[in-house]
């Protein structure tokens, strides 16, 4: 049985009646145990077993070989005895992959079996699981042929869905075949001989170009790339076989094109060469000459790493080697030292050497540099701001991110590292809420939101925006999200709108009208007075965008209107208008200002209007009041006098030393007829005063 099979490494010398007799006894047969000097040993047996038990005493050589050849025995459960029991050791060897490490001397058969048993159970769980991968639909979907073949029969054992497609077999088909099944007779030495210098156990190799035959006879070039792998308890290897066919039937062309090329090799723009298998340059054409500066008859005939010794060091030589010894195609960047300048190389194997492209590339490798200075730059900036900006891919996972996004982010967990980071310290509530938004995004929305948030004592705002990011076929490919603090510039709207409520009460708190229209004579705002005159007026509410709401009532006061508002465009004037209000003639004092914006260009008109009837009908009392009193100033300046000059002329004539002048008679009869018409005038006077009086009150 499977369980029976068990193999011992020991570095130590495994005493009589100790391990052996115990596993006796727990039914293993020693013919199935085998016994190794080393590691090495057991895996150059090519012995197969499912568990082994590994006697160590010096850690460091058994590790080493261990994980050297781990991949060859990656379905064995290892168990380690060993007499250190140091807590670091037992760790170290879980982390390896070790089912289980126990202490010399410390167990019994009983507890020997179940280790042995939960060891080999855990194995096999792994081994399972590894060998289901192959047959999920992960590898199957791979568009790239694949199948596992086994490494001792050759026969291929699981195919995956594209090898089906472009074989042109049945799946049961392609696994009733070996690996020399599906390759034309002419390439069946190579691959023998290929196989022979390849090790079996040999982790990963590119095995180059390789013809490969279908179903239908059709044969076509692949090439071939080769995994070691375990798959059901057999050493194995995975195989990836890409089709090269269009490529390889190029570059034949182009070699049997070579004649003809030689032609125009001179026209070309790059500088072109060719060396032998000796390394000897055969062709130069005249842009080569003007790269390197030196004529082509001076280097025809010589080796090029005599030309140019110091490229040995660089990448010309390796990629050059490679390029002739595996015969194949070579395009790489490489900075030339002799001439300064950095070439693109594009290096093509022909029969007796190879064919070399060179561009100058100098000025795009600038272009790059500057390029890459350029992200570097932008890295700066995005992280020179305390704004946050991440992007996050299909999966909600963080492609980029600034370091005030990290700073965010170990602020919410409260934790000095953000990589320590899990979802458990930030909370899945919030981690719902914030996958919601970008749902949404991914939805193609574009859109921001103010998001509130109280830590530390202290209300905070941020301002969002999500903006998907689009591929070429107009898909969502991911998010990128900018968040700005606007904690500050919430307290100032706050402050705003206190100050505008202040405002609006001290507006609405006067009986004076207060209002303002844009440039086209559309309300923008008015007070309670302003609003209660037009619906009195025209029985109206205006709001805001109200326009034109007098026309129908009163098309003459809407023509002076349209009027004033035209020139208040242009100017600051007053004005004092009449208008009939609930039947009475009533006058308004208007003042209208252009508004004028922060570019300097007016763009609406602000307007005062206060009701001045009360004191109009004053100033028209005051005015017949002055005209009482002037007729007054009249009568005393010019009727007054003419009575009193005559009675002092008179007076002048009264002889006061003969009282019985009879002239005296008459005097006193003039001056009596004088005082008469004085008295007259002195009550018309008084008349005249008492009728300005009602016009003073």
């Amino acid at each position: 049985m499977r369980e029976k099979h068990i193999s011992i490494i020991t570095g130590e010398h495994i005493k009589e009646n100790t391990i052996l007799e115990q596993l006796e006894n727990l039914g293993y047969n020693t013919a199935h145990i085998l016994s190794f000097s080393s590691l090495s040993d057991f895996i150059a047996a090519g012995a197969s077993t499912h568990l082994v038990l590994a006697y160590i005493h010096d850690f460091n050589a058994f590790y080493l070989q261990f994980d050297s050849n781990r991949d060859l025995l990656s379905d064995t459960a290892f168990i380690i005895i060993s007499r250190i029991a140091d807590e670091t050791h037992i760790a170290e060897a879980m982390q390896r992959g070790i089912q289980d490490y126990l202490l010399t001397d410390t167990f019994d058969g009983p507890m020997l079996k179940k280790v042995i048993l939960c060891a080999a159970e855990r194995q096999k769980h792994i081994n399972d699981k590894r060998n289901d991968a192959y047959g999920n639909s992960f590898f199957q979907d791979i568009p790239i042929p694949m199948w596992i073949y086994d490494t001792e029969s050759y026969q291929i054992i699981t195919v995956n869905n594209a090898a089906v497609q472009s074989y042109g077999y049945t799946a049961d088909e392609f696994l009733s075949k070996t690996i020399f099944d599906i390759r034309p007779d002419e390439q069946l030495s190579n691959l023998r001989k290929e196989i022979e210098v390849r090790k079996p156990s040999e982790s990963y190799y590119d095995a180059g170009i390789w013809k490969h035959q279908k179903k239908d006879g059709t044969i076509f070039h692949v090439h071939v790339y080769s995994y070691h792998t375990i798959f059901k308890g057999k050493k194995a290897r995975l195989i990836m076989a890409t089709d090269e066919n269009e490529k390889v039937i190029a570059e034949e062309k182009l070699k049997q094109k070579a004649t003809e090329v030689d032609n125009i090799l001179e026209t070309i723009t790059d500088a072109f060469y060719t060396v032998d298998n000796n390394w000897n340059l055969t062709y130069i054409n005249k842009e080569a000459e003007k790269l390197y500066g030196v004529t082509r008859e001076k280097l025809l005939g010589t080796c090029l790493w005599d030309v140019f010794p110091n490229s040995r060091q660089t990448g010309f030589y390796s990629e050059y080697q490679r390029a002739m010894n595996e015969r194949v195609s070579i395009h790489f960047k490489e900075y030339a030292p002799s001439v300064g300048k950095w070439i693109l190389v594009n290096a093509y194997p022909k029969e007796d050497g190879l064919a070399v492209y060179h561009t100058d590339f100098t000025e795009q490798k600038t272009l790059e540099d500057k390029v890459l200075s350029e992200q570097q730059n932008l890295s700066a900036i995005i992280n020179n701001t305390r704004d946050i900006i991440w992007s996050i891919d299909a999966d909600f996972n963080v492609v980029m991110a600034n370091d005030a996004y990290y700073d965010r982010v170990k602020q919410l967990a409260n934790k000095a590292d953000y990589k320590d980071v899990v979802a458990e310290d930030i909370g899945n509530a919030l981690i719902e809420e914030w996958n919601e938004y970008y749902r949404r995004a991914f939805l193609g929305e574009q859109f921001k939101i103010i998001y509130y948030s109280f830590a530390n004592g202290k209300k905070a705002y941020d301002q969002i925006n999500f903006n998907p990011i689009f591929d070429e076929e107009k898909k969502v490919k991911g998010v990128t999200i900018f968040s700005r603090d606007i904690t500050e510039e919430k307290k100032l709207e706050q402050l705003i709108l206190i100050e505008k409520k202040n405002l609006s009460a001290l507006i609405n708190n006067t009986s004076d009208m207060i209002w303002s229209v844009d440039k086209d004579l559309r309300i923008v705002s008015a007070n309670n007075a302003y609003k209660d005159f037009v619906f009195k007026l025209c029985g109206i509410h205006i709001e805001t965008g109200s326009s034109n709401f007098w026309k129908e009532k009163d098309p003459e006061l809407q023509t002076r209107s349209e009027q004033y508002y035209e020139r208040a465009l242009h100017e600051s004037f007053s004005i004092v208008d009449q208008q009939i209000v609930d039947g009475k003639l009533a006058f308004f004092e208007n003042s209208f200002n252009p508004i004028v914006g922060p570019d300097g260009n007016i763009i609406g008109i602000s307007c005062y209007s206060r009701d001045i009837s009360l004191q109009r009908e004053h100033v028209m009392k005051i005015e017949v009041q002055n005209e009482k009193l002037k007729e007054i100033a009249w009568l005393q300046s010019h009727k007054v006098r003419g009575p009193l000059a005559n009675i002092m002329g008179l007076a002048q004539l009264f002889d006061l030393n003969n009282y019985h002048e009879s002239v005296n008679g008459e005097v006193i009869n003039g001056i009596i007829e004088a005082a008469n018409n004085l008295d007259s005038i002195i009550r018309e006077v008084v008349k005249n005063t008492y009728d300005a009086l009602p016009a003073i009150e």
